[in-house]
């Protein structure tokens, strides 16, 4: 407001964590049961719901309204909902909605394998340390246990999906098994698992280097934060990594880099080498839900360097940026 003074809802939410759930509950011709309808039409914000680890079925219960019924493992699950919340391409989020509202979970082996990794992502999305589960399989069986979550986990990708405001751009030839799309956003571990990196042998939550390379592809995978926290670096981390302008992007490496070293070769003869560089960045760390995803830069390719360890490197988009997310970031970062 112009006074500077919070929102009336937010101040509510603050006091009473459950009146959102109550004010939904007061207009009867609302369906007290989906948020959809109190996010469309009752003035609340995703994040005053999802904020704090909480969920709409905690919410409802917390108000004592009726819920679908909830297992053992529901309550580490509703915490991990907020992030369907961020699922901004549409082949990931009306895949993960046909399964889900499917009596039963699909079979993993039997998919192809741009499926089975969309399985990964929904996996290591809820369980980003595996869960302690022998396969994705069993992950699955254990979700499908949790009505609940999953009534839930649709219905934010629903929102989710109503909110798209871009169109996602395929990757070149090479990666078709990818199914991912440049300009939408996935949180590391996401990307990890769509990308084929991620496995119950080698968990997300074990990768949280920046740099990687992944001879599958094969491909160097690239993710930075644009603005940096000095407390969460140190000196020898804080690299400079931000779009010089919508086409090109000024990065970084490892401090350990030189120009002569085998990863420092690796990248500057990317092109030649018959290998893809996949860039993913985001504006800060933090966002109203807690950690932020990247966004998909896309492919890129070198450009030319300066100095070494780090080796500054300019690599050029095969996509134009986003407008407003370039412009946000050129004031970030100065």
């Amino acid at each position: 407001t112009a006074s500077g003074t919070q929102p009336t809802k937010t101040r509510l939410l603050q006091r009473d964590p459950t009146s959102t759930t109550e004010s939904c509950d007061r207009r009867g011709s609302l369906n007290p049961r989906k948020p959809r309808n109190q996010i469309h039409n009752g003035g609340s914000r995703l994040s005053d719901v999802y904020r704090s680890g909480r969920s709409w079925t905690s919410l409802r219960r917390l108000a004592g309204r009726p819920t679908l019924s909830g297992g053992p493992a529901e309550a580490a699950l509703l915490k991990r909902l907020f992030r369907f919340a961020a699922v901004d391409d549409l082949e990931r989020s009306q895949t993960w909605r046909r399964w889900l509202t499917a009596n039963e979970p699909p079979a993993v082996d039997s998919l192809p394998v741009r499926d089975q990794r969309l399985v990964a992502m929904l996996f290591f999305l809820l369980w980003p340390n595996g869960g302690g589960f022998e396969s994705y399989g069993e992950g699955l069986q254990r979700l499908w246990t949790e009505p609940a979550v999953r009534d839930e986990a649709v219905e934010l990708l629903a929102i989710a999906e109503d909110r798209i405001d871009h169109v996602g751009l395929p990757l070149p030839p090479g990666l078709e098994d990818v199914p991912m799309s440049v300009h939408a956003r996935y949180s590391r571990d996401e990307l990890l698992a769509g990308l084929g990196h991620a496995s119950l042998s080698k968990v997300p939550t074990s990768d949280m280097q920046g740099v990687r390379y992944m001879p599958h592809l094969p491909a160097d995978v690239f993710t930075f934060t644009v603005q940096k926290a000095e407390s969460d670096y140190s000196p020898t981390t804080m690299y400079r990594d931000y779009p010089m302008s919508p086409e090109l992007v000024h990065w970084e490496s490892q401090s350990t880099t030189s120009v002569t070293s085998p990863t420092g070769r690796r990248y500057i003869e990317h092109a030649d080498r018959g290998s893809h560089v996949l860039l993913f960045g985001r504006l800060t760390e933090k966002n109203e839900f807690g950690t932020a995803p990247f966004l998909f830069l896309g492919p890129a390719s070198y450009v030319r360097h300066e100095g070494t360890n780090p080796i500054a490197i300019t690599w050029l988009l095969d996509h134009r940026l986003p407008f407003e997310w370039f412009h946000e970031a050129g004031v970030l970062a100065g």
